[in-house]
């Protein structure tokens, strides 16, 4: 997949206005409401999502469940950065697919002495097809990881293990510990 001009232009004049110091604080918003059981709806700059619970666990399912949304949301924002990354160094790439795992306990919070600590670990693998060079994909992934919001996110309190194939080989494994915040 060839990245068109507009991404490269939008990607450079968003950096432009970050360096510039325009740009130093951005707000992502989402509104949600409960329709009935676990079934809930939202609305995200016009679009609507819906989110439920599978039916081993009670729900209906009408929708991805809230984790599946969370989990989904990470390689979303990873894809979105590497896009701008291939496109502006000129990358061309066949196709990009992520595929992310979540580990908790479930009993976490539901069972007396057992702490609800949510993932204590996600496992992601990048699968990337594309002629390009390994150094130039490894490039565009890293940038795009010191670029997502959410991966710096959630990488502040868990574990993730990242692996990288490039057709089909893997050329890359990343393993992000948590920060220590204290």
């Amino acid at each position: 997949m060839k990245f068109s001009a507009e991404v490269k232009d939008h990607t450079l004049k968003r950096l432009e206005g970050h360096r510039s110091g325009r740009t130093t604080r951005a707000v992502t918003r989402v509104e949600t409401w409960m329709v009935e059981d676990y079934f809930s709806k939202g609305e995200v700059r016009g679009h609507t999502i819906e989110c439920d619970e599978p039916l081993e666990r009670g729900g209906s399912d009408r929708g991805p469940a809230p984790l599946e949304y969370f989990l989904a949301a990470l390689a979303f924002c990873q894809q979105s950065f590497l896009a701008n990354n291939a496109a502006l160094l000129g990358l061309s790439l066949d196709s990009v697919r992520m595929r992310v795992k979540g580990y908790f306990d479930p009993r976490g919070g539901q069972v007396e002495g057992i702490t609800n600590r949510g993932f204590d670990e996600i496992r992601s693998e990048i699968l990337i097809e594309s002629s390009e060079p390994v150094n130039r994909i490894v490039q565009a992934v890293e940038l795009a990881e010191r670029q997502c919001y959410l991966l710096n996110t959630v990488c502040r309190s868990t574990r993730i293990d990242e692996s990288v194939f490039l057709n089909g080989d893997l050329i890359r494994r990343k393993e992000f510990q948590p920060a220590n915040t204290a």
